[in-house]
């Protein structure tokens, strides 16, 4: 059942500070200034027309693999590329952070985080010099720190009580700002949920949302791409805020109802800001299995699709045409990437991303339960040695 219920915004000349009026702004919740195709719309060349006109990413068939060299012996949580490209970061279960060259593939940074917690979650700021990081039950911290040499420039405390994990972790578009979700860390009740945001100056909690009317577990947390929504998920709800100031509600998209709706596990706003990408898991009696595509201002959706196994991830491409999105392993949809047009909802080409190894548990229940890891001893960086300190340039 899709409820999308949108109140009323503040209306301003330019809210989004780029010069074009919002009665003219094509892309009202991002800055920009292409000026041919749409006016006031992310335009990275400069040459007037719209990073989403220009399709500045690959929108045909035929992805290549470009190598299977990351595969090791320890469960990615999360896996992070750097703003310029240069560095993946990965989330490890065994409670390790580490760094990799994207191109050489050489690991350059490792630490630990937690000797008896997962990492569940990595963000980079924009500018690449930050790096967040969560921590499961057990530890329960989120961590900011140097991307060059990952020491600490602040550590949270976000435990809850008993049975929750900190999970998505996003900073803001100009690094002032990160936001984390507490969520459930098993199947078993007991969690006391939450989002919150923090000042990464002042290191001090801004505000924390709590708004589910289903259950308070949180998945998943994005920032509008002018900075001036917050937008999060729980249980078969997305939500979005005004930033700053009373940090008002401004519209909530229930998807499913009823106190078995489905967890919503990702979600992501297009590039442009005019879309929001969602995507839940399975339950039982009550649907999911989908990806949702909706209109960021009015929360109307735009497609979706059901699938045959539990929707783990959505990104969009650089240019927002289109949506890449990681189903769990189950049936004919499992163990694939599928990317789709952003406006048509048509596939466009499904990468196959099946885990190497044994399949751990079925479907149905398999995500709702997160096992923590058997501690390990830290793991030195490879021969690569780490690179200097270099400002807003991220390892």
């Amino acid at each position: 059942m899709l409820l999308p219920i949108a109140s009323t915004t503040v209306s301003a000349l330019d809210q989004d500070g780029d010069g074009t009026d919002d009665n003219l702004d094509a892309c009202p919740w991002a800055k920009g200034n292409s000026s041919v195709d749409r006016l006031g719309c992310p335009d990275s060349d400069g040459d007037g027309i719209s990073d989403w006109t220009d399709r500045v990413t690959v929108h045909s068939s035929g992805f290549i693999e470009n190598a299977t060299s990351w595969v090791g012996n320890d469960d990615v949580r999360d896996a992070e590329f750097s703003p310029n490209g240069n560095w993946v970061a990965f989330a490890l279960e065994s409670g390790h952070v580490r760094i990799h060259n994207a191109t050489t593939k050489v690991n350059v940074l490792s630490r630990q985080l937690s000797s008896d917690s997962q990492v569940l979650a990595l963000d980079w700021s924009r500018d690449g010099t930050m790096l967040a990081a969560t921590t499961g039950d057990g530890d329960d911290e989120l961590y900011v720190m140097h991307s060059n040499n990952l020491s600490d420039i602040f550590t949270h405390d976000v435990d809850t009580g008993g049975n929750d994990d900190a999970g998505d972790v996003e900073f803001n578009p100009n690094g002032s700002m990160v936001a984390y979700v507490v969520g459930r860390a098993s199947t078993q009740s007991g969690v006391t949920g939450e989002v919150v945001v923090i000042d990464v100056e002042t290191e001090t909690e801004l505000r924390s949302f709590d708004p589910s009317t289903v259950s308070d577990e949180y998945e998943s947390v994005g920032w509008s791409p002018d900075g001036r929504r917050l937008a999060f998920s729980g249980r078969g709800q997305v939500f979005t805020y005004s930033v700053g100031g009373s940090w008002t509600a401004t519209t909530t998209i229930t998807l499913h109802t009823g106190n078995s709706a489905p967890r919503i596990y990702s979600m992501d706003w297009s590039p442009d800001g005019n879309y929001i990408a969602a995507c839940d898991a399975y339950s039982q009696g009550s649907g999911g299995n989908s990806v949702h595509v909706f209109n960021a201002t009015t929360g109307s959706q735009v497609w979706d699709d059901t699938g045959t196994s539990s929707c783990e991830s959505v990104e969009f491409s650089p240019d927002g045409r289109v949506l890449a999105v990681g189903w769990y392993w189950y049936q004919t949809y499992g163990g694939k990437i599928i990317l789709y047009d952003t406006q048509t909802g048509n596939e466009i080409e499904r990468l196959q991303a099946e885990a190497v190894g044994q399949q751990r548990q079925a479907d149905p229940s398999a995500p709702a339960t997160k096992k923590k890891p058997q501690h390990q001893p830290a793991t030195p960086a490879r021969t690569a040695p780490a690179p200097p300190p270099r400002p807003c340039a991220g390892p």
